[in-house]
């Protein structure tokens, strides 16, 4: 993955167990190394911030387009109101099938935005590992040199675990936003698909055969049968 491949590049390293030796490997007493360091974990996921924000972005249109959806149960009709009763339900025919399409190609879009997501998920999870030794390593070499200086110590503990440690909480946090995410995209697809099928059987049957019962009706009134 890139952000991993530029956080290697940056140490100039090709495993996560060497950037540890780097990371060990420090001047306690460089602070400018120190905070170059430290900056550098922030390469480790802004690829996958730009990626969040976009999503982000797409997310809030799909809540605002699918906040209300159509309610077919309310849906009626009354003929002894209505004159133009034919017109009227041709209309909402002709509504209901463009709606049909809308829908179909919104669930393409759905669907495509949740393999991104995935895809996503994915490389969330796949940082938080890679991240994961690093902090092993840290904690190990922590473990077993109580007799290191503690300018050492101090930096290893207090500056580079604990950056770390924030870090991994961020891509928890952010894992977790892509994994709902996610669900929130497949429960809008499965309520579509449910609308979908039940605008097929309206337009089928019920819309239908009221438009067919309806000219029936008409043409009777009107002695034309």
């Amino acid at each position: 993955m890139k952000s991993i491949e530029h956080f290697l590049q940056f140490f100039n390293c090709d495993t996560a167990e060497k950037v540890v030796l780097k990371l060990l490997s420090i001047d306690e007493l460089n602070i400018e190394d120190q905070h170059l360091v430290i900056n550098a974990f922030d390469l480790i996921d802004s690829e996958l911030n730009e990626q969040m924000l976009c999503h982000s972005t797409i997310w809030d249109q799909l809540i605002r387009c699918y906040g209300k959806q159509v309610d077919l149960s309310r849906i009626s009709v009354d003929v002894s109101e209505k004159p133009s009763l034919l017109s009227e339900l041709s209309v909402m025919k002709r509504n209901l099938e463009n709606y049909h399409v809308r829908l179909q190609r919104d669930n393409i879009t759905l669907h495509n935005e949740q393999l991104l997501m995935e895809q996503l998920f994915l490389s969330q999870r796949e940082i938080s590992s890679f991240l994961d030794k690093i902090h092993l390593g840290l904690s190990e070499w922590l473990a077993s040199s109580k007799a290191v200086p503690g300018e050492k110590r101090n930096l290893v503990e207090n500056s580079l675990l604990y950056t770390l440690q924030l870090k991994q909480g961020e891509l928890k946090l952010q894992s977790m936003i892509t994994d709902q995410g996610i669900k929130n995209l497949e429960l809008i697809q499965n309520n579509n698909k449910a609308l979908l099928t039940r605008i097929s059987d309206l337009l089928a049957n019920s819309l239908g055969s009221l438009i067919t019962s309806y000219k029936m009706f008409y043409l009777i009134n009107n002695r034309q049968v």
